[in-house]
């Protein structure tokens, strides 16, 4: 694949990869996704 990413969904946020959904919730679930300079 070309991100190198073994699953789907491939989440990207403003072109960098951040993983798959579970990599996703995980970065909600912490507020870390708030805070990402990409989603400010």
């Amino acid at each position: 694949m070309r991100a190198g990413w073994p699953t789907f969904p491939m989440v990207f946020v403003k072109g960098t990869l951040v993983g798959g959904y579970n990599d996703l919730q995980k970065l909600v679930d912490s507020g870390e996704f708030k805070t990402m300079p990409a989603t400010g």
